[in-house]
């Protein structure tokens, strides 16, 4: 999310890293959020019982548009959504990067090399 972040992502770019922009618009997270939920609903996401994770989950609002695209709404969410956003974001991030190698979050989650 580019919002306010220039200054974190000029320094993480000159430590080697590379930016990529998620953009926070419906039409772009909505594929994303409709899988990762289907992937929950089929028992495919694990999250060890995490009370941020869950706490956040449970504060999550979903809006939807005419064409039935879908959403979190944090303007709507009684209180703070990020840790869910956020794994919508790296959910939507490896639907869309353009590689043949496959991306298994429940590995890099659980791995040690992660955290909120």
């Amino acid at each position: 999310d580019k919002w306010n972040a220039l200054h974190l992502a000029q320094r993480l770019e000159s430590k080697g890293h590379t930016m990529v922009e998620l953009p926070q618009r419906i039409n772009h997270l909505s594929l994303p959020t409709k899988s990762f939920r289907e992937k929950v609903y089929e028992g495919k996401v694990v999250h060890d019982n995490d009370p941020v994770l869950s706490w956040a989950v449970n504060n999550a609002i979903m809006k939807m548009d005419p064409q039935e695209n879908i959403m979190l709404d944090k303007a709507k969410s009684p209180q703070r959504i990020d840790p869910i956003a956020a794994v919508i974001n790296a959910y939507a991030r490896a639907m869309y990067h353009d590689t043949n190698h496959r991306v298994d979050l429940n590995n890099h989650f659980g791995s040690g090399n992660f955290s909120f």
